[in-house]
């Protein structure tokens, strides 16, 4: 066919899979062989908790699940190096659970690929929606393991009864080349947790909370 004329106008025109897989092979390239450096930084934040009597004392116990921006170490990780592969951020999701994937040209002649997944209700480890994209998001499996096994928390929690957490539009934008290598990519999500915990002497305590998540990668060495 004559496709001399049309590259122009389809390039603007790319569906979500075309774009999810843009960015889906740049990222397997680094996870498989370390194609190329970089730096990898992330953090979370409690945006809101309202467990009411029990919000000063839980509020301790959430934040030690986490790393606030100040606390992120950044992450450096040499080209073709195992911390390379690893500190990747993955990209296995299921196209199912993506929302909406697009591209944009940027001025400079590089694209901006953003991809949206869908809200997702207490992803669990090895699934294939935000699990499979996320290096730094919170799983609730975890907190029921410490919950259980960390004696500094059971001091406090006698029992997590319910907890759910529900990512909200995990949302990834990246700047790469044509030629399909990275510039930079921000992760951002915020999980709005419900949870309904038995305190000791204080009982059963049920509320909720937002928790916003951020993870970074940068300086980009090919």
């Amino acid at each position: 066919g004559n496709s001399g004329n049309s590259g122009n106008a389809n390039s603007n025109e790319w569906d979500k899979t075309k774009t999810f897989n843009f960015y889906k092979a740049a990222c397997d390239k680094i996870t498989s062989t370390g194609a190329a450096g970089h730096t990898r930084k992330e953090w979370q934040e409690i945006a809101a908790l309202n467990l009411g009597s029990a919000s000063s004392m839980l509020k301790p116990i959430i934040q030690s699940f986490m790393k606030t921006e100040d606390q992120a170490k950044e992450a450096v990780s040499d080209k073709g190096s195992d911390d390379a592969k690893r500190r990747m951020a993955p990209c296995g999701a299921d196209i199912s659970y993506v929302k909406s994937a697009t591209k944009k040209d940027l001025s400079n002649g590089n694209y901006q690929i953003t991809i949206v997944m869908n809200d997702e209700n207490t992803p669990k480890k090895g699934s294939k929606g935000v699990a499979a994209m996320a290096t730094g998001i919170l799983y609730m499996e975890d907190v029921e393991e410490t919950v259980k096994n960390d004696s500094t928390v059971s001091k406090v929690v006698k029992s997590l009864d319910k907890a759910e957490i529900v990512y909200k539009a995990y949302t990834i934008v990246a700047e790469m080349t044509k030629d399909g290598k990275f510039v930079s990519i921000t992760h951002t999500t915020s999980g709005d947790i419900s949870a309904s915990v038995t305190v000791k002497l204080l009982g059963n305590i049920s509320g909720d909370g937002t928790l916003n998540f951020t993870s970074k990668w940068y300086n980009f060495k090919y």
